[in-house]
């Protein structure tokens, strides 16, 4: 539920905006709360329906190196997934986790397809 109420935050500052619609920046927005929460991320576009959020920084590193599954699939998936897709309930975005500082990599990638 964690994630949930932080996916709620970010999606209402999507719709806010306006960007509900456009791929693009509704990332741009999720990358700034991201960035505002401590995980020194960027987002990168690979192609034209696919981007990734890479983070520099794990702010639940230390739980995450013993609860992986949790903490980088349960918690930062779903709030990626939800901040995009909203209640999950129709087709949307796609994330899937390519690195993960949890498991030793220099940084945790996240490629959102749409």
């Amino acid at each position: 539920s964690v994630a949930d109420d932080i996916a709620a935050s970010i999606r209402y500052e999507i719709e806010k905006s306006g960007s509900l619609g456009n791929f693009e920046e509704s990332l741009k927005i999720l990358n700034s709360v991201s960035n505002h929460m401590g995980f020194a991320s960027s987002i990168r576009k690979e192609d034209d329906n696919k981007f990734s959020i890479q983070s520099k920084n794990c702010i639940l590193h230390k739980v995450a190196v013993s609860h992986q599954n949790i903490i980088c699939h349960g918690l930062h998936d779903r709030m990626i997934s939800r901040s995009l897709n909203g209640d999950g309930k129709r087709p949307g975005f796609n994330v899937e986790l390519k690195e993960c500082i949890a498991l030793g990599d220099s940084f945790s990638r996240h490629v959102v397809t749409n």
